[in-house]
């Protein structure tokens, strides 16, 4: 999903809202289960940045999100 920003110095640039984590956290949640999502970015669109190195950052992610549940 895309929605414009409502900021006038940064009126060009738009932010993508994934829509789809949501619905499987709602799943889990009906099914009785605890459920949460975690996202990482890896590319900047605006700027058409990618990071390189994005795996190792999924990777820290996940051992930080393991550590903290």
């Amino acid at each position: 999903m895309h929605f414009e920003l409502g900021v006038p110095d940064i009126a060009e640039k738009s932010i993508v809202f994934d829509c789809g984590r949501n619905k499987v956290a709602g799943l889990g949640r009906l099914m009785g289960h605890r459920c949460m999502t975690v996202c990482s970015i890896i590319a900047n669109r605006y700027k058409t940045e990618a990071n390189p190195n994005y795996k190792q950052g999924i990777r820290d992610l996940i051992a930080v999100v393991l550590d903290r549940i």
